[in-house]
């Protein structure tokens, strides 16, 4: 069998690639908030949610523009825990975290970012 040759032999053409200067994004704001409780039931208590609390926020509109947002605890020995705000408890700008994994009992009282 013969080869089929194309008979559309035409020169490449130089094409002069230019890179497209993307914006940069600036990094978030980490925001400090402060652990107030565990989630309570009137018998059970929750430990992967927690009650937080941002000083600068003072109502529930302005908490829930937070819903979704990271939020990482540190313990004294380094290791991290990473949570997720799910939504608000009660009016006055508290909102639930939901961690991935429970946190101890000493955690209460602490810092957390808010990223």
């Amino acid at each position: 069998m013969k080869k089929k040759v194309s008979k559309r032999t035409s020169p490449k053409k130089e094409v002069k690639r230019t890179r497209v200067k993307r914006e940069v994004k600036p990094k978030a704001s980490i925001i400090k908030g402060i652990i107030l409780n565990y989630r309570l039931g009137p018998f059970t208590q929750h430990n992967k949610e927690l009650l937080t609390r941002v000083l600068r926020i003072q109502n529930e509109s302005e908490a829930s523009k937070y819903i979704g947002r990271k939020v990482v605890w540190r313990s004294t020995g380094g290791k991290k825990i990473v949570g997720k705000i799910v939504g608000i408890h009660g009016k006055n700008g508290v909102m639930r975290v939901r961690f991935r994994i429970g946190l101890p009992g000493q955690a209460i009282g602490t810092n957390v970012d808010i990223i």
